[in-house]
């Protein structure tokens, strides 16, 4: 029992020390530097206006964005987007799980206004 008091002692006395020297080193660590003498801060005014055009124009770009082509290439179907015209999504879903007069439709390529309504139109199909 005497083994154990000795040994519970000493890790109370390390971990002290441990916390001590964590405290001087993040406390040297953390000098605050002093302010610039003559130092002045430069200010601007925006209007208004020219923010609230801004954000009209963002808003109209996102409903440019939210054009997705569902299409059938290398039989498997591939998601591409119209403001990039780039592939925007890879679904691994075979062409082949389709019937006949969807799979002409997908060769195609079929629009959707949304992200949304691709994966319903997925699931539909292959749920």
């Amino acid at each position: 029992m005497r083994n154990y008091g000795i040994c519970l002692l000493l890790f109370f006395v390390l971990a002290a020390a441990c916390f001590s020297v964590g405290y001087a080193v993040t406390r040297t660590e953390s000098v605050r530097e002093s302010a610039v003498p003559a130092t002045e801060y430069e200010t601007e005014t925006v209007d208004e206006r020219p923010v609230a055009k801004v954000n009209a124009d963002a808003q109209a770009d996102t409903k440019k964005e939210e054009h997705y082509c569902l299409v059938a290439e290398s039989g498997y179907l591939m998601v591409y987007s119209r403001k990039r015209n780039a592939l925007y999504l890879d679904t691994h879903i075979p062409l082949t799980d389709f019937p006949d007069t969807e799979k002409e439709r997908l060769l195609d390529g079929i629009w959707f206004p949304s992200m949304t309504e691709v994966f319903q139109y997925l699931e539909s199909y292959t749920s």
